[in-house]
């Protein structure tokens, strides 16, 4: 989910539980012959408007970060080669080693090099300036 629409979702939801607690302060307590004051009403509304606002601003900053697993969470990290890339060859990426392609032409065996993408099992390089 983008960031906009989990912010138009979030704004939904908000409007709905607000509507949800007015209908229960002013409509259905009144007809059990409970009648909160109005600065009680007031008070209530404000504290789960901000509690509301609160953990929509953590959401929506867990909902931009970038991914930690997956072939995503490659992208942009860095590597070392251990084989020459000529344009092919391998890499170590944490403990695991996988085939590399350069899109720097010839690199040596130890460098550092970037990932810029996956290719199913392959992942493409660029050496590290």
């Amino acid at each position: 989910m983008s960031k906009k629409a989990y912010n138009l979702f979030s704004l939904c939801r908000f409007l709905f539980e607000e509507a949800v607690l007015a209908i229960l302060l002013f409509l259905i307590l009144p007809q059990i012959n409970v009648h909160p004051p109005i600065w009680l009403v007031i008070i209530l509304m404000l504290l789960y408007a901000i509690y509301n606002c609160i953990t929509s601003i953590i959401v929506a900053k867990i909902i931009e970060r970038r991914s930690a697993v997956g072939m995503e969470a490659l992208i942009n990290s860095r590597c070392q080669t251990v084989t020459d890339l000529n344009p092919d060859g391998y890499v170590k990426v944490g403990t695991e080693l996988w085939r590399a392609c350069s899109l720097s032409g010839s690199i040596g065996s130890g460098n550092e090099v970037e990932i810029k993408n996956v290719n199913g099992l392959t992942i493409v390089v660029k050496k590290v300036e």
